[in-house]
Formats: C-alpha cells, sequence, structure tokens
C-alpha cells in the first residue's frame, strides 16, 4: 500500500498490481484504500500509521495547520503549562499542542476516543496528553471540570460540522452547539474555536479575532480568536492567513472606513487574483489600495495595474487582449496570437467552462489561459498569460 500510494497515476498502480498477481475485479478496492491513504497523507505526515475514517479525516485539520494554530498560541501567551482541547476527533490538534505542552484532550465517541488514543501514540506524545472520554456538555456542568477550565492556559474547540450525517456551514448546526462558547467564556477568555471555512463571515455573532487560513491557496478553515489570543485586546480584526508561509493581512474592524477604490473601465497591462484567504476575508479593496491597483468590478475578486506587483498575495497574469464573450471573436484572438493551449476561468459568470474549451480550439506555439468576468458592467473574456516569479517573501499588514 505505501509503495502504490507514492507511484504517479492510476495506470502505473494497475500494472504494478497485475504484475503482483492481483485480478481485474481485486484491483479497484485496493486502489479506493490507497486513495484513502493519500488523503490521510496530505494532511498527516505519519498517516500510514495513524487510524482514521472518511468523516473524521475530513473534519481533521491538516497538521500543517494544527502547528500554526499551536505556534500561534504561544507566540500570544508564551510559556503554556496546560491546554484543553474541547472535541479531539482523532487527535491532531492535540498532537500538534502535545509536541509544545501538556493537553487534556475530549472526546464523547467510543471508536473515534480509540483512534484519538492510538494516533497520540504514532506521534509519541501520549505522555503529553490527558484523553477523556466524555460528552462536553455533560462536564461543562460539572464544577471540578469548570476549575479545570479557569486554570488552563488555552481552550481549543472544534465542533463538528457535520449535521445528519452531512457536512453542514450553518454554525447553528455544529455539535456541540457553537453557543457553548457562552459558556466557556465566564471561565476562561483565552479560547480558540475552529469553525467551516464556507461560514458567511458577517454572521458569526461574536466580537473576536476572525482568521481565514488557506493552505497552499485552498481556503482550509476559518479560526475565532478570544481574550488575549487576538491581535489587540482593545479591537476587533479580521485576519487572512496564507500557509505554509505564514504570511497575514490583518485589518483593525474598529478603526476601518471604507476607502474609495478606482473602477476601471479598461482593463490594464497585467491581472492579479488574490490569494483565497484574503478573498474570503474580505481584503481585496485593502489590497488594492496597499498596492495601488484597480478593481474590474464591485463583486469580482479579480485587480488590474499597469505595473508589475511580485507579492506572494497576487497570483498575476499578463494581459494580452480582451474582447465581449463570444466564442468566435475569442477563437481568432487565440489564432492571432498563436496560443495553442488554454486554461479556462470564470469569476462571477456561470458558464459551462469543459465545452467551452472545446470550441477553443487552435493553433500556435504559445501557452495561455482565457478568463470570463465583468470588466466594469461588461461581460469579458480577458485573454492572458501566466507569470509566475512571486518575489516578494514578507507578510504585510493592513491598517
Amino acid at each position: 500500500m505505501e509503495k502504490l500510494s507514492k507511484m504517479k497515476n492510476t495506470s502505473t498502480q494497475k500494472r504494478f498490481l497485475k504484475k503482483k498477481g492481483y485480478t481485474e475485479s481485486d484491483i479497484p478496492s485496493i486502489l479506493d484504500k490507497v486513495r484513502f491513504l493519500q488523503r490521510g497523507r496530505r494532511k498527516f505526515p505519519r498517516a500510514s500509521q495513524m487510524q482514521y475514517t472518511e468523516s473524521s479525516l475530513a473534519q481533521a485539520s491538516s497538521m500543517e495547520i494544527a502547528k500554526y494554530r499551536s505556534w500561534k498560541v504561544f507566540s500570544k501567551l508564551g510559556k503554556i503549562k496546560h491546554s484543553i482541547d474541547l472535541c479531539g476527533g482523532i487527535g491532531g490538534d492535540a498532537i500538534a499542542a502535545g509536541l509544545r505542552w501538556k493537553v487534556t484532550v475530549i472526546e464523547k465517541d467510543q471508536s473515534t476516543f480509540d483512534m484519538l488514543e492510538h494516533n497520540l501514540e504514532v506521534y509519541n506524545v501520549q505522555n503529553n496528553v490527558t484523553s477523556i472520554l466524555g460528552d462536553i456538555n455533560d462536564l461543562i456542568a460539572q464544577s471540578k471540570f469548570q476549575e479545570v477550565i479557569e486554570e488552563a492556559d488555552y481552550i481549543f474547540f472544534d465542533p463538528s460540522r457535520r449535521y445528519d450525517d452531512q457536512r453542514t456551514v450553518k454554525i447553528e448546526e455544529y455539535i456541540p452547539p457553537l453557543s457553548l462558547i457562552d459558556k466557556i467564556l465566564p471561565l476562561n477568555q483565552n479560547i480558540c474555536v475552529k469553525i467551516a471555512p464556507g461560514v458567511d463571515i458577517p454572521h458569526i455573532p461574536y466580537e473576536c479575532d476572525i482568521e481565514v487560513v488557506s493552505l497552499r491557496g485552498e481556503v482550509k478553515e476559518i479560526m475565532l480568536w478570544f481574550g488575549n489570543l487576538r491581535e489587540h485586546s482593545n479591537s476587533q480584526n479580521i485576519v487572512a492567513t496564507k500557509l505554509p508561509e505564514k504570511l497575514t493581512l490583518v485589518k483593525n474592524l474598529n478603526k476601518y472606513t471604507e476607502s474609495s477604490i478606482e473602477l476601471v473601465s479598461n482593463l490594464k497591462k497585467y491581472l492579479y487574483e488574490p490569494d483565497p484567504a484574503a478573498i474570503k476575508a474580505h481584503l481585496i479593496n485593502d489590497l488594492a489600495i496597499m498596492f495601488g491597483m484597480s478593481t474590474l468590478h464591485p463583486q469580482v475578486a479579480y485587480l488590474t495595474s499597469e505595473k508589475y506587483i511580485g507579492s506572494p498575495w497576487l497570483k498575476c497574469y499578463q494581459v494580452i487582449e480582451s474582447c465581449p464573450v463570444d466564442i468566435p471573436r475569442i477563437r481568432n484572438l487565440l489564432k492571432k496570437h498563436e496560443i495553442h493551449r488554454i486554461d479556462c476561468k470564470a469569476r462571477g459568470l456561470t458558464l459551462d467552462l469543459n465545452q467551452i474549451q472545446k470550441e477553443l480550439k487552435s493553433k500556435g506555439k504559445n501557452i495561455g489561459l482565457v478568463i470570463f468576468t465583468w470588466v466594469n458592467n461588461e461581460k469579458t473574456a480577458i485573454i492572458a498569460q501566466y507569470l509566475w516569479d512571486f518575489t516578494s517573501s514578507k507578510g504585510s499588514y493592513v491598517n
């Protein structure tokens, strides 16, 4: 299984299994197990030694994010003796914290609890982590457990984001409910809460710092930070974090005033696509102000500029030409610029990109992309080429 998971494609895996004597009927189930291991590996370096299910793996933070979280807590609080993980799951966060300090982790489901204890041993943190089989809703009502919460340096709360065995983005459907925060805050304010990346940020009903985290260009989760874990104790902030680089953009919501951004009528030389964490955190206008760029449309997360801007927060495309969304005309432009292989993207428009890509076959020696979006109030096809030279390695602050 280990060797199969490292092979590049399914065809190679199938040939390998056939040489080993497996029949056609055996191969699909074996490859399903390989895919499961590969999904685990994307989150945990030691996935092949761990125990987890499809559901528990889907809800677990990757080890990279869990380690970032424990690093941030340590950087905010300094020395930490003990923390509490209220909903342990398969143990990713308990492991990351247990590599730094003592942890008490709670899990109510017996089978998940067994996987948790096994996984603690895989990472050799079992002596630093005390695991309790129990329901936090019952424990929180007990005075002795309330004392444990009061004495902890930090509380981590990661409720289940599944409802009727389906994934949910509705915070009122979390188990335990998000309102558990209201019971913990009077006991201990140093809380971090993990919620789903699909949550609508304006609907979060707490005055706390809100952090959106992307990992390798994909938003993975949102974190709510309370107490001394906030950026500033006297203000509320929205934070976008880009991992693995540990880059952050921070906006103080208490001081924020809407600034006017130029809305372009014509595309400029370069088109920029912000990192998804900045998009989700509603920091598009802030990036535009920071770098002196213009927006294409109030509801579209693309920016444009005559200047090349090398920033890890921005994917840069060089604009070749643009036209209305008209397939024959786009095809002629691709032919004119000798672009034979294209990628297609759409933002703000609903289109069948697979069908469009088939229709836009052209001859030539160049590679490019066609972006379908709004420029001002016009449906537009932007023909561009990739630019990958991101030179800046430092994070930026949005004040």
